[in-house]
Formats: structure tokens, sequence, C-alpha cells
């Protein structure tokens, strides 16, 4: 669908319902299941697949991305829509977490990529970029509370061993920014 087209009256109706859903405060932190918004979607005269599709050219639009996770709870797995920043624009008021956390998160995202998530690991990358035990262990305890508490991650603490969710790699900045993330920590160590 190119961007000049005009959609019709019901397909309009369908992508703004479809947007408020998205945003509300009901669904913006878990997601909106995906069932709701192809329903949603539906009322519009034209395919789901189109009118997605326009949905998230106007998000793109607007510095939002759309991004389609799948959550276990339980045995089930759910299929969710999540509207996430873009993270190449920096907009410090609706940062998700303070830069200690979001460290955090980036050395989490830059393990995960090596493809080991252990505690340990991370606890000695942690020591290593602010020099400190005490304040890494520290840093390390809040971060990981607050990225598990809003489903960021899992912790095993048995088995030592962090996992990311797919709400977490649906988050995955760009890896320039994921520096810039742990810089922020470091600057913030040092005033």
């Amino acid at each position: 669908m190119k961007t000049d087209d005009l959609l019709d009256e019901r397909s309009e109706i369908a992508i703004k319902k479809a947007a408020i859903l998205l945003l509300s405060e009901r669904y913006k932190a878990t997601g909106t299941p995906v069932s709701l918004l192809e329903r949603v979607l539906r009322e519009g005269n034209l395919p789901v697949k189109k009118l997605l599709s326009e949905l998230e050219k106007r998000l793109n639009s607007l510095g939002l991305q759309l991004k389609r996770v799948k959550t276990a709870h339980g045995s089930k797995i759910y299929e969710r829509f999540i509207v996430v920043s873009d993270p190449s624009i920096d907009v410090p008021e609706v940062k998700p977490f303070d830069n200690e956390t979001m460290a955090i998160l980036a050395l989490i995202i830059i393990r995960h990529s090596l493809g080991e998530l252990l505690l340990d690991k991370l606890f000695e990358d942690l020591i290593s970029f602010v020099g400190d035990k005490e304040i890494a262990k520290n840093i390390l305890s809040k971060g990981l509370k607050k990225l598990e508490s809003r489903g960021i991650i899992k912790v095993d603490n048995t088995k030592g061993i962090i996992e990311l969710t797919e709400l977490g790699k649906a988050m995955i900045p760009p890896p320039e920014l994921i520096d810039d993330m742990i810089i922020d920590l470091l600057a913030g160590e040092k005033r």
C-alpha cells in the first residue's frame, strides 16, 4: 500500500482503534494480544495484513516501533504486539530505566549475542566497568530486580543463569546504542 493511497473510513477507524489499544494503559506494558488486534483490524475493508502494515508505518512515522513477541505463561505461549520507542531517538524523559539498569540491560544484550548469560560473567563485566566490587554488586542487584519485575529477563539464581525474554529481545537496540548505555553508566560513576 502506498502512503499516498487513501483508506476508506472503516479502515481508518480500524487502524485508529488498533493504535488506541496498543497505546492504552491496559496493554502498553504487557502488550496487546495478537488475536485482539487482528479482530479490531478485521473491522476495516482491507486485508488485516495491509492494515497492520499501514498501522506499523504510521507508528514508525511517530518514532514508535511495533514488535511482535511471544511470551510463555506456564505451558501456554501467547503472542502479543508491543509498541516501543525507536531506540535511535534519544528521549531521556521516557527511558524505561535509570542509566545503571540500562547498562545492566546492555551487558545482558552483549552476553546474549555471545550466547552466554551467566550471572558470574555479568558480575565480572560490571566490575571491570565500575572498578569496585561492592558498587558493582549493588548496581547488579538493583538492575536485575527491575528488569525481572518488568518481564525483560528471567533470573535462575540456583543455576546462575539469566534469560532474556521475548519482551527483552524486542527491546534490543542497535549496537551503537548499546555502547552509549554503558558509557552513560561509566559517566555516572565518575560524577
